[in-house]
């Protein structure tokens, strides 16, 4: 019997609970009562999965204890199936006391069967449910423990250093000069480590719980490139992203945390490169299972080996991952960072004919999203609206999910939020599934910060249907990815 559901059969007639028993001990085990008052007994001293309840018994009738169960807060979610004769009365009286069902006698053993099939499942569905939520919890918790573990013998290291420092007294010339470097070097660090100490408070606990959605990784090794070099420039400092061995672009996971982590330690090797020195990064995949992969994320450069890199640590065992810090063979430090994802399911690639072309309107402005959306109408274009960042990438993760792509995305860079609307667009659709179009009267001046955001199509400001025909055209035809729509 080990393994087995726990069904409790309580009624006083003894052929009722055989007839329920026959039908049932394959999947069950049972145990039977002749009333509430031995039902109540056996419910406080046994786990059980399910009752089937008479209603009309001696001693303790089913409304008593159903009314014991659900004031008890040990019983009360345990699912109750009552049995009785047709009796609408009493039907609405033991749904108000909390009854889950209802086999009226007498009943078709299939109907019975069925009935107590469903709402078990839906018990078993709500327990696990409860159970995984509740490891989650706990395993966020765990994370932040460590993570104020760590960082408060990260700054109380840096403390200690300080203070030793500053009791050695004063050096002339040099010295002085270089302890003074020294102690800049600590407080440096000391700071980082309250920012993100402030940083992880402010995620609060609902931060703490990982955010699944689906994203493409190419999307997320373009923004880290594109940010980096930018960085690295003002340091003049050399960074590289090497080849990265990607055989799946299409993950589901936490992609915000995945670029947290990343740039955080790209930042910690940043903060400790002197001017004309180098950073390399470089990620590959590895399949772990039918529907798994796990992302090796790897950085080499001037990385602390003392340093437990706190915030990227807890942010990587939330995602149940894995990171290590080592020298490789004496000549660099190496860090390498795994996180497991699964693997998405890219969006349907469909060949881009005017006739049955998608789009999606973005803008806070009303008027000019009627505007838009009338000029697609008239051209045939099916069409969504979006008033805001929030909404439309509600919308376009859908589309993502379902597969049914947009073709072009109009949005109004002047909205707020505008570009990071667009860069977490980028994240979910390539330039290749669907076009983000911008519009602007200061196209020179804005031209190279909306492309570098993700904008595919500049277009000047006022656009009329003809500028829509010709950019519609185009994007059919793959050209014509700058100037005045032509």
């Amino acid at each position: 019997m080990q393994g087995k559901l726990v069904m409790l059969v309580v009624d006083d007639v003894e052929v009722n609970r055989c007839s329920i028993k026959a039908m049932f001990w394959e999947e069950y085990e049972i145990i039977e009562a002749e009333n509430g008052k031995e039902a109540m007994e056996i419910l406080r001293q046994k786990k059980v999965d399910v009752v089937i309840l008479e209603v009309y018994m001696p001693i303790l009738g089913g409304a008593g204890v159903l009314e014991q169960m659900k004031a008890d807060h040990a019983l009360r979610d345990i699912p109750v199936i009552v049995k009785t004769a047709i009796d609408e009365e009493m039907e609405v009286t033991m749904l108000e006391k909390g009854a889950d069902d209802f086999i009226f006698s007498p009943c078709e053993p299939a109907i019975i069967k069925n009935r107590v099939r469903n709402i078990v499942q839906k018990y078993v569905f709500r327990q696990l449910m409860l159970q995984k939520r509740m490891e989650e919890e706990q395993h966020a918790s765990r994370v932040r423990e460590k993570f104020i573990s760590r960082v408060s013998t990260a700054m109380k290291r840096d403390i200690v250093s300080i203070q030793k420092l500053c009791g050695t007294g004063y050096a002339a010339g040099q010295q002085e000069a270089e302890r003074l470097r020294q102690i800049e070097g600590y407080a440096s660090h000391l700071m980082t480590a309250v920012e993100e100490v402030l940083s992880q408070a402010i995620m609060g606990h609902e931060e703490q719980m990982k955010k699944t959605s689906q994203f493409q990784l190419c999307a997320v090794i373009a923004e880290v490139t594109r940010e980096y070099t930018v960085i690295c420039q003002k340091k003049n400092i050399h960074f590289t992203m090497k080849n990265c061995e990607i055989s799946f672009d299409d993950l589901v996971g936490d992609r915000k945390r995945l670029k947290q982590v990343w740039g955080w330690m790209l930042q910690s090797v940043y903060d400790h490169t002197p001017p004309n020195g180098s950073i390399s990064t470089s990620c590959l995949q590895r399949k772990t299972g039918q529907e798994q992969v796990e992302l090796e994320i790897t950085v080499r450069g001037n990385i602390d080996p003392n340093n437990e890199y706190p915030i990227v640590n807890s942010i990587v065992e939330l995602l149940r991952g894995s990171m290590i810090v080592e020298d490789e063979e004496g000549k660099e430090i190496l860090s390498v960072i795994t996180l497991p994802f699964k693997i998405g399911k890219a969006p349907r690639m469909r060949q881009k004919k005017l006739g049955n072309m998608r789009a999606i309107v973005v803008d806070d402005n009303e008027l000019t999203r009627q505007y838009h959306t009338t000029i697609l109408a008239r051209l045939g274009i099916s069409c969504d609206m979006a008033s805001n960042g929030a909404s439309a990438l509600g919308l376009l993760r859908k589309a993502y999910v379902s597969g049914r792509t947009y073709d072009i995305c109009f949005i109004n860079w002047y909205m707020l939020g505008a570009k990071d609307t667009i860069c977490e667009m980028r994240s979910i659709f390539s330039a290749e599934n669907m076009a983000i179009t911008c519009s602007t009267d200061e196209k020179e001046q804005i031209e190279e910060e909306m492309k570098q955001a993700g904008v595919d199509y500049v277009v000047e400001r006022p656009i009329f249907q003809s500028d829509v025909y010709h950019l519609l055209t185009n994007i059919c035809n793959g050209t014509g990815k700058s100037g005045k729509a032509e």
